[in-house]
Parts: C-alpha cells; structure tokens; sequence
C-alpha cells in the first residue's frame, strides 16, 4: 500500500486518511492501528490497547485495580 505524501510534505494514511509529519509513524499507523483491533488487554479489567505501552502505563498508573 502506497502512503500518499501530500505538498507540504505529511504523509497522509491511503486507508483512513490520518495524517503523520514522519513516514515511519505511517507505517507504524499501518502496521498496527488502522484497520487492527487492540491486541494487548489488561488482565484486571480487560481494557484493551492497541500499544503495550499504553497498557504497562494503565497498569503503573493504577488506572485499574484488581479488587
């Protein structure tokens, strides 16, 4: 799939349409986001992420406690 760069040189998703200043964070979009569902879920409540960033920082952030 081709990212389409637009003229003031942002590279713009060919599937949804969002937009990213760096072509490396488009083939992230790609690979992981869009059109993905979230894959890493929390084992106390069941909260799901697409990033396992996202969840080790629910997690340390006691966003969720397991009772």
């Amino acid at each position: 799939m081709e990212a389409v760069t637009q003229k003031n040189g942002l590279f713009a998703c060919p599937r949804c349409g969002k937009v990213y200043q760096l072509y490396h964070s488009l083939q992230r979009h790609l690979r992981v986001e869009c059109g993905h569902e979230p894959r890493h879920a929390c084992p106390n409540c069941g909260r799901r992420f697409k990033h396992r960033f996202n969840l080790l920082a629910h997690l340390r952030n006691w966003a969720c406690r397991k009772e």
